[in-house]
């Protein structure tokens, strides 16, 4: 949301929202499981790779 003190720098309303925020918040309240299941694998996928011998890592 803009500030009185943006307006005053900029001398004119912000630009338009490119997206609604609102809807970007509601799918996350939505997909927070599957995100939540997403993270996860994304960790273990770091780890795995971080756990192997550097030759191997690298083609990984």
């Amino acid at each position: 949301m803009p500030r009185a003190s943006d307006m005053v720098y900029h001398e004119k309303p912000p630009a338009h929202q490119v997206f609604d925020a609102g809807a970007w918040i509601s799918a996350q309240g939505r997909l927070a499981v599957e995100l939540a299941r997403a993270a996860f694998a994304l960790g273990r996928l770091d780890g795995a790779v971080a756990a192997l011998d550097p030759a191997a890592r690298q083609g990984a």
